[in-house]
């Protein structure tokens, strides 16, 4: 993906003009709002939490992924 980005973007992810998908905004929202316990849960010194938050976060992500499968999109949009 990052031989493609750069081969077809000149190394820079494009910036998107246009409305979210409703899937990419629930996404988004979900993230801010894990980021931001995160955040908080650091700030607390609560180490043990925010790491849970952040195992969360990364499996959020991985499930986005497989759910939007942007690697398949960029061939054909």
């Amino acid at each position: 993906m990052l031989k493609f980005i750069s081969a077809k973007f000149d190394s820079t992810v494009p910036e998107y003009k246009g409305d979210l998908h409703p899937v990419d905004q629930k996404f988004l929202e979900g993230i801010n709002a894990k980021l931001n316990e995160y955040i908080e849960l650091l700030e607390k010194v609560e180490i043990k939490r925010g790491l849970q938050i952040c195992m969360a976060l990364s499996s959020d992500c991985n499930g986005y992924l497989q759910e939007t499968k942007p690697f398949d999109l960029i061939k054909t949009d």
